[in-house]
């Protein structure tokens, strides 16, 4: 009776301690990859300036790793474009923020130095940190990572513009 209770306690044990273990599985280099999905814009119409056509296609985003930030490139027949974002936890989740001048541009003021604050304070969560040191309250992102559905979106910002992306890890 003693060994079972024993195996008991230590499977217990096993799983309390993979189960707690689950955000640390969570690395950037899950995001790499092609995410299938579409990309949707909102256009004027031609003859009335009120009503907004929602135009959608499919379109491709092969995300590559550079260290903590990732290169971006979507595409269809009609859309090509590449970007570099950095990434930040958010619990489950992957957010993405510019980076350099498209930081600047979107923002007003210069990045910080991100390495200066990372391993300072444990138990903090990056993407709250980032907002914190880079952010004002009303700035705007862009998209991100759903982890659990594998899944991307992104609105992307082209000559006056917007295309939204959401899609799918392959």
């Amino acid at each position: 009776m003693k060994i079972i209770s024993k195996l008991l306690y230590l499977n217990l044990f096993l799983l309390l301690f993979i189960s707690c273990d689950k955000n640390d599985d969570l690395i950037f280099n899950d995001v790499a990859g092609i995410y299938q999905g579409t990309l949707s814009t909102n256009v004027s119409g031609k003859f009335d300036a009120k009503s907004v056509i929602e135009i959608t296609n499919p379109a491709t985003v092969e995300i590559t790793m550079n260290g903590n930030e990732i290169q971006v490139h979507c595409y269809n027949d009609n859309f090509d474009t590449t970007l570099i974002l950095d990434l930040f936890r958010d619990n489950e989740d992957i957010k993405v923020c510019l980076t350099g001048s498209d930081f600047e541009e979107i923002y007003g003021h210069i990045e910080g130095n991100r390495e200066m604050n990372e391993g300072m304070v444990e138990n903090v969560n990056e993407w709250i940190q980032h907002l914190s040191d880079e952010h004002k309250q009303d700035d705007e992102h862009f998209g991100g990572f759903d982890m659990s559905q594998n899944a991307f979106e992104y609105t992307f910002k082209v000559n006056g513009m917007d295309y939204h992306f959401e899609g799918y890890k392959q």
